[in-house]
């Protein structure tokens, strides 16, 4: 396994990392929540500046701090033509959730929480521990690779629709663990 090619970096905005790009696409709204839910104990490893029990999907509020710590840069945040879930339920329907990116930045739409698609996909956010107040917004971090049932996932050079954003596996768990070197 290539190293960097599964090495996920992640955006400091506020108190919270936030995945520079979508790693995961045709991945539902309800398929994250269940991918995520299975609780991840503590152990030595894990408790480093980054607690990866702590992934979860970011707020629509966390992503507009995103676009505006990346200065709505696609080649810093990656949001040229792939949606990214949010917590956030669409005003309009309960059955939606908020999706961002794809046109510009800072487009907000609604999405199906039950919907896989190509257009949208999993972009993590993960809670700082212990945040280092020296520590810049807009400082790219390594958090670590992703882990599909229990195999590491490449991370997309491509997080377009087009791209060469891996697949999402239904029915999959999802985890973070240390960076593969």
């Amino acid at each position: 396994l290539d190293g960097p090619d599964y090495q996920v970096q992640a955006i400091k905005a506020g108190d919270v990392l936030i995945a520079d790009r979508v790693l995961l696409k045709n991945i539902s709204w309800n398929d994250t929540q269940d991918a995520l839910r299975p609780e991840q104990t503590e152990t030595q490893d894990t408790q480093k500046a980054l607690n990866p029990g702590k992934m979860r999907l970011p707020t629509c509020e966390e992503y507009d701090l995103l676009a505006t710590t990346a200065k709505e840069d696609n080649d810093t945040m990656h949001w040229s033509y792939m949606y990214s879930w949010c917590q956030d339920e669409d005003q309009d329907s309960m059955l939606k959730r908020a999706v961002r990116g794809y046109l510009s930045a800072r487009y907000w739409n609604g999405d199906n929480a039950t919907n896989r698609n190509v257009h949208v996909g999993f972009r993590p956010a993960f809670e700082v521990l212990h945040p280092d107040p020296l520590t810049p917004d807009g400082t790219i971090i390594t958090v670590g690779t992703l882990y599909m049932d229990g195999k590491p996932v490449r991370v997309s050079k491509d997080p377009t629709k087009d791209g060469t954003v891996p697949d999402y596996i239904p029915g999959a768990s999802l985890e973070m663990r240390e960076a593969l070197d």
